[in-house]
């Protein structure tokens, strides 16, 4: 130094290197990047930490990333330190089968989805099925057991697992009609109310509607009289059923007015 210097250091701004992301889907599903949906090829300075995420569609599974990132989890972080090109790889898988089988006892049928049913019938996972049971003349219907348990003649589930149902008629000894009502039992037509007088070696009484769906059931041991409100019922054709210990003995058509 033998004089003073003034000196200038100059610096000038280099811009990052840019890197693309490229990402191939195979197979029913799709990737998210960042968070949003991969739509195309996308560049990303040096250094950007950069999420992606697989996702299946319905009766899919995701595979596993191959290219620049080999892994099988479905959510990957990683830096952009050079151009990726990465492939998601989906593959569809079976959906499981369920089968359906109906044993019906006693005088009647059973449809399902509207079809008389004669054979057990298979149905994918998640299907929505409806049957309906309908007596035979002189018979009525006393419920479903086994993989489903109801009164009610229709009833609608889904197969999520092998179902094994029964549907259970009966015949009954005899059906008197409303014109004709059997001593004991009155008004028929009623509105209000229904009694019944000197039951004699019946033990139970049940209240149906037409379709067989039980209304109410009664104990009538040692009663000389019941009687029953029936006044929230809807105008209709009834069943009362006069049960004895060994099962069922007479049904009476009833009229609500």
């Amino acid at each position: 130094m033998d004089a003073d210097m003034n000196i200038t250091a100059t610096f000038a701004e280099t811009a990052l290197p840019e890197y693309t992301l490229t990402i191939s889907v195979t197979g029913p599903g799709s990737v998210n990047v960042n968070g949003d949906p991969f739509a195309g090829a996308l560049q990303f300075e040096e250094g950007t930490e950069v999420t992606i995420e697989a996702v299946a569609e319905e009766n899919a599974e995701f595979e596993g990333w191959t290219g620049s990132i080999t892994a099988t989890q479905a959510t990957q972080t990683f830096t952009m330190d050079a151009d990726k090109n990465i492939t998601a790889t989906f593959t569809e898988t079976a959906v499981p089968e369920y089968t359906l089988t109906i044993t019906v006892t006693g005088p009647g049928l059973v449809s399902v989805n509207g079809d008389t049913y004669t054979e057990p019938l298979q149905f994918d996972e998640g299907t929505e099925v409806t049957i309906d049971a309908a007596a035979e003349a002189n018979a009525i219907f006393e419920g479903w057991t086994g993989s489903i348990t109801a009164t009610q003649a229709t009833q609608t589930f889904t197969m999520d697992a092998n179902k094994n149902i029964t549907a259970e008629f009966v015949l009954v000894t005899q059906i008197r009609d409303a014109e004709k009502p059997a001593p004991g039992i009155f008004p028929n037509p009623f509105t209000d109310q229904l009694t019944i007088s000197n039951p004699g070696s019946f033990s139970r009484i049940t209240l149906l509607n037409v379709t067989g769906q039980v209304i109410g059931n009664y104990n009538i041991i040692d009663l000389e009289e019941k009687t029953i409100s029936t006044g929230n019922l809807e105008k209709g054709i009834y069943l009362l059923r006069f049960e004895k210990e060994n099962g069922i003995n007479l049904v009476i058509k009833m009229v609500k007015q």
